[in-house]
């Protein structure tokens, strides 16, 4: 028998990847991806072609018609494009546009399958030269010139330009008017100070032209609202302007010390007079004013630590603040803290008894702590160290499972301002949201006495366990070969509204599953197997059609035993892909035809004897008129000879 053969699987199908990507006009490894459902076709050869818009082949990129193989391995595979890097700032639209046109084997899509991509320039563009010139050099004509510029982006930080942002060179100043002009000399218009706790204070003076050389200038520093010489140097001076140098200083002496000055104070610096050139005005003066580095200390705040009754001594510590007065350059000389002692003869915790009490501070009981702790405190040391009896109880938790209860004692020692009572609580990981709370009491001491007795505290208990939450799970790509598919389950730990709360594993779980079955992975049709032979005597021709998923066995289902008429031919049509032979032979009695059913699961009710030759080509819901012997259940057993062969759209033959 011949068989019908097909290529291809529908199942097996290849697109783009959903995800954008982008084509870099600087980077030699621009791909463009896609991605394949289901391997039954081997490895497929897939062709495309690249083009443009906004640019032109081969200028910017390589355009044309291309193939690439895609394993059938591979979950994805890259197509390589070819993009010219240039130095241009390209602002347009500009894409990359990639059609896969057809494919050798499966299918696509949609034919012809196009998608665009965006083509990301990393050229900025140099803004405007800004030029900033220096002083004419009078004696060589020669002028520094600074020239700037700044890259815009185009706001994509990615975008870079070629070249220097800054460029040093010089340039002729022939005829500069400094040069060809009297000279004067000035005051610079920038404010300048004088700093107390500064030795480098100085006035900067300018110049205007150099014709007349060295210029020896003479000028007088006096001062308001400070004295010379415990705050400054007071006097007349003279310093020389080199005839070369754009401007000078002039130093101005000035005294630091520790007091924080706020009054005003001003320095007068008075040009007096020029032995070549001119001022600007004669005499020429400006005032400069004085800033103090020295804030003020706040009064001393004290706080005092508990007395040793033993020593009469008590610690005591001191704090003050230093004032900068709203400038962050005022410091204050000296410590900010001190600490010393002081005598506490007749101190009242000396001659008073003692008290113990719990701290007012709110404490609390953490779950995953081992050093759980309730803080004590004492008025007086006279009793000198005392013994507390106390108890540990709970509400809402049970001892020893979760916590330590019973009757302690701990020694307070006359020394210690505070103690600490340690209380054992047992971590788990269960996620306890309602009231549990530790009870410890303070029962009796030794000595001294108790604000209450008994003294009893409540401290709440934190959980750290917070709760998982149900998992929500994803599943990859059945992979055919192995018959597994990924899959991913993720949970969230419900913290409660609790920061601190925290779930014990992971959150994400990675692992394999099963897929044996999936319709990815089953795209062809399994034969059916020979079947056993049905005594006929008629020979009996049957044809039905179907789209069948072929098993190795045959049901009927008969609600009667027939007689058959022999030499009986019967057609059935449904959608059928298979074709079988069988052969039987049986002994014709002539009765109505029952309807028997192939490939489908049915219930006889009767053993039916048939002698036929019998031939079908069906797998569906065929008529035939033979008698014949078969015990079927709700999954049949077939028993006739079957030869099936299945395409993609089948067309049924009868032998």
């Amino acid at each position: 028998m011949k068989e019908t053969e097909y290529k291809g699987n529908l199942d097996d199908f290849i697109a783009f990847i959903p995800d954008t990507e982008f084509i870099f006009e600087n980077r030699t490894d621009n791909c463009v991806t896609l991605m394949r459902a289901g391997s039954a076709n081997g490895d497929i050869t897939v062709s495309y072609t690249i083009g443009g818009i906004g640019i032109t082949s081969p200028d910017d990129f390589v355009a044309g018609d291309f193939q690439i193989v895609y394993p059938a391995a591979s979950s994805t595979i890259k197509i390589n494009v070819t993009f010219n890097d240039n130095t241009v700032c390209d602002t347009g639209t500009r894409l990359i546009n990639v059609t896969l046109t057809s494919l050798d084997k499966g299918s696509l899509t949609a034919t012809p399958l196009s998608k665009f991509f965006q083509v990301l320039d990393d050229d900025g563009e140099w803004t405007e030269w800004t030029t900033v010139l220096g002083v004419c050099d009078c004696s060589t004509n020669i002028q520094l010139r600074t020239r700037n510029r700044t890259c815009d982006d185009k706001g994509q930080s990615f975008r870079t330009c070629v070249g220097d942002s800054s460029v040093l060179d010089t340039i002729d100043c022939s005829g500069d008017p400094n040069c060809t002009s009297p000279d004067f000399i000035a005051f610079i218009p920038d404010t300048e100070f004088i700093f107390e706790n500064r030795t480098d204070n100085c006035v900067t003076l300018m110049r205007a032209g150099s014709a007349n050389g060295d210029i020896t200038v003479s000028y007088t520093i006096g001062g308001i609202g400070i004295t010379s010489p415990d705050d400054f140097v007071a006097g007349d001076f003279q310093i020389v302007y080199p005839a070369a140098s754009s401007t000078i200083k002039i130093n101005v002496t000035f005294n630091d010390n520790t007091v924080c000055d706020t009054g005003t104070r001003l320095i007068n610096v008075t040009l007096t007079s020029l032995d070549k050139g001119s001022l600007t005005a004669t005499p020429l003066s400006k005032f400069f004013q004085v800033l103090d580095d020295d804030g003020e200390w706040t009064e001393w705040t004290t706080v005092l630590g508990v007395c040793d009754c033993s020593t009469n001594i008590q610690l005591r510590t001191r704090n003050r603040t230093c004032d900068d007065k709203g400038q962050s350059f005022r410091t204050c000389v000296g410590d900010s803290s001190v600490l010393d002692t002081i005598d506490c003869s007749g101190d009242p915790n000396c001659t008073s008894p003692d008290f113990i009490a719990f701290i007012p501070d709110t404490e609390f009981i953490f779950e995953n702590r081992t050093d759980n702790c309730v803080t004590l405190m004492r008025a007086g040391s006279s009793n000198g160290d005392i013994t507390v009896s106390y108890t540990i109880g709970g509400i809402g938790i049970t001892s020893p499972d979760d916590f330590v209860a019973g009757d302690f004692q701990i020694v307070y020692p006359a020394a210690s301002s505070t103690i600490k009572i340690n209380v054992t609580f047992n971590d788990n990981t269960v996620c306890d949201t309602g009231t549990r709370l530790i009870n410890v009491t303070l029962t009796s001491l030794d000595k001294g006495s108790l604000t209450a007795t008994p003294l009893s505290k409540f401290f709440q208990v934190l959980d750290d366990d917070g709760e998982w939450t149900e998992w929500t799970t994803v599943l990859g790509v059945c992979e055919c070969s192995t018959s597994t598919q990924p899959r991913t389950r993720n949970r969230t730990c419900d913290d409660k509204g609790q920061s601190f709360r925290t779930c014990v594993g992971d959150s994400s779980v990675m692992d394999t599953v099963d897929c044996s079955g999936t319709p990815i992975c089953t795209g062809t049709t399994t034969a059916l197997p020979t079947p056993t032979t049905i005594t006929t005597t008629p020979t009996l021709t049957t044809t039905t059609t179907s789209t069948p998923t072929t098993t190795p066995t045959l049901t009927t289902s008969t609600s009667s035993i027939p007689t058959i008429t022999p030499s009986l031919t019967t057609t059935t049509t449904s959608t059928p892909s298979t074709t079988q032979l069988q052969s039987t032979t049986f002994t014709p009695t002539t009765t109505p035809l029952p309807t028997t059913t192939a490939l489908l699961t049915t219930t006889t009710t009767s053993t039916p004897t048939t002698t036929q030759t019998l031939t079908t080509t069906a797998t569906s819901t065929p008529t035939t008129t033979p008698t014949l012997t078969t015990t079927t259940t709700s999954t049949p057993t077939t028993t006739p000879t079957l030869t099936t062969t299945t395409t993609s759209t089948p067309t049924p033959r009868q032998h």
